[in-house]
Formats: C-alpha cells, structure tokens, sequence
C-alpha cells in the first residue's frame, strides 16, 4: 500500500496492491495550503473510485471515501434511509373494514359505542317504519403484514 505524506510524495500515478490486486492511485501534491496534496484510487474492472486528502503537514489523516456512481449506488445504510424492510415494519400498507358485527335495535338493547368501529347499515326487516338491526364493521390498517383493529380518539 502507497503511504505518502503530504510533500513528499511526487505528483503522479502510481501501482499499488490492495487485497490481492493491483489498482491505480493518482496523486495530486501542490505542497502548499491547508490541503497540499489529494489521491484518487481506481479499482480494476469498474470496482469503484475513491479519494482521499491531506491536512498540512499531517498527511493522510482519513481512510479512502468512495464515489457513488450509477453503478456503484449507495446502499440504504449508507446513506441513513430505511430499507424496504424497515418501510414496511413501519408504514400502513393498507385498510380495510373488519368482520361484520350487529344488534338488534328495535325493542333490543340498541348500539352502544364501540372504539374503532363505523355502522355499515342498518336493516328494516319487516319493512316498518323502523329499523331493527344496525350492523358495524372495525376500521382495520395492516403494518408489516400483520392487520390491527382501530382505536378512537
């Protein structure tokens, strides 16, 4: 492996080795300033770029920074974003109502309120003026595949 310190290295390409295979390191020396001197390092058969700076007089503080290309793009990690897994674990992937559940209404107990559910309907089987069953469905939302009922507020 190529250690150059800043100002003392002569500006140029140069062969190294690296894991068992050889790649190119550019070297960049101006020899002056707060950043003297830059190498760019280029991996055989596309297998990425990567760079590192020196700070005055101290050289090579820092290990190599690679490039993301379009084909060598940035794992989610990498950049701090969720992967699809953790998306999923996360977010509601769906809604839907919930098995049906009723009452008698007429000269029955009647519907009291039940945290998460909505009324879907309400029957009038004799074709009175009343009504005699009132039907109600939970408002469930799926998160990682697995279905949860809705609460109230």
């Amino acid at each position: 492996m190529i250690k150059l310190l800043a100002g003392t290295g002569i500006a140029g390409v140069y062969n190294a080795n690296i894991g068992g295979a050889s790649t190119l390191i550019l070297h960049f020396n101006m020899n002056a300033g707060s950043c003297p001197a830059v190498q760019f390092r280029v991996n055989y058969k596309n297998g990425g770029i990567f760079y590192r700076s020196a700070r005055d007089g101290y050289g090579f503080e820092a290990d190599w920074s690679e490039f993301y290309t379009t084909t060598r793009k940035p794992s989610a990690g990498d950049v701090g974003a969720y992967t699809q897994a953790e998306c999923n674990s996360r977010f509601i992937t769906g809604i839907r109502l919930g098995g049906l559940s009723s009452v008698q209404t007429w000269n029955g107990p009647g519907w009291s309120d039940r945290s998460g559910y909505v009324v879907t309907g309400s029957v009038n089987g004799n074709r009175d003026e009343l009504i005699d069953t009132t039907q109600a469905r939970p408002i469930q939302y799926c998160i990682n595949g697995t279905w949860y009922n809705a609460g109230s507020i």
